[in-house]
């Protein structure tokens, strides 16, 4: 009886203790910045729900209004599409009336964007202009030191297995 106790209370143990996994790989935030082809403060002006594709997906297209732009060729007021996936796990959500710092990559063969790294690439701002999500703790002004510190430094060529829609 004591042996099943036991057994059972390690396999409990085991349970209780794995946790899930993330879909995506954390970049640092010099990786980040260096990943992205352009950084801008934006919001959501409108989303347009796409139909379901091939696979299944249901693209959505998110017209951000840009504020402000940190890093890249775009200009403050140009609207942009960002593309999402509706459902899936990592991606942004874009929400109306919240201001987001967003890492951007142009999807090729397109004048369409998806945020760098998924969620990572999307920090909604609070009331105080301060990073959320995945850039919490990190300050706007720490953003743009690093985005000085690796102007010079080329992002890693793409992996045949990146995320792409």
């Amino acid at each position: 009886m004591r042996i099943r106790n036991l057994f059972a209370t390690a396999i409990l143990i085991c349970a209780l203790s794995g946790g899930g996994f993330a879909m995506i790989a954390t970049l640092s935030l010099d990786e980040l910045v260096v990943e992205a082809e352009a950084i801008a403060v934006g919001s959501l002006k409108m989303t347009n729900k796409l139909k379901k594709d091939d696979k299944g997906f249901v693209k959505i297209e998110n017209t951000i209004v840009l504020s402000q732009t940190l890093k890249g060729s775009l200009k403050a007021g140009e609207e942009i599409i960002v593309e999402s996936l509706e459902g899936v796990e990592d991606q942004p959500k874009f929400e109306p009336r919240v201001n987001f710092v967003l890492f951007l990559n142009k999807i090729p063969d397109s004048e369409r964007f998806q945020t760098t790294n998924l969620i990572q690439g999307c920090w909604p701002l609070d009331n105080d202009n301060k990073p959320q999500g995945m850039g919490l703790g990190t300050t706007l002004d720490q953003l743009k030191e690093t985005i000085k510190k690796t102007k010079d430094q080329k992002p890693k060529p793409p992996e045949s297995n990146a995320p792409q829609f």
